[in-house]
């Protein structure tokens, strides 16, 4: 069985477009907040974020080693210039 997030979604008369989950301001692919003139406004569990902390919070950054590399690819990998 999946599992989806239920989102309430208003779009209000100014065109201004809003997300929410449980009440609080949220999304996960995208801004919680589109207002009519295109401004975007990020936020998770109420938080407001920048573009950059919200990118980095929805993609991380994984370091892993070669030989993880190789394991998760189930291949041998060679690092060129």
């Amino acid at each position: 069985m999946t599992n989806f997030i239920k989102y309430e979604v208003q779009v209000y008369a100014s065109g201004a477009t809003y997300w929410r989950l449980n009440g609080q301001r949220h999304r996960e692919d995208g801004p919680a907040i589109v207002y009519s003139n295109g401004d975007k406004e990020y936020y998770l569990k109420d938080q407001l974020l920048t573009d950059e902390e919200f990118n980095e919070r929805m993609t991380p950054t994984v370091e892993m080693t070669m030989a993880q590399i190789n394991e998760a690819l189930g291949k041998k990998v060679k690092v060129v210039d």
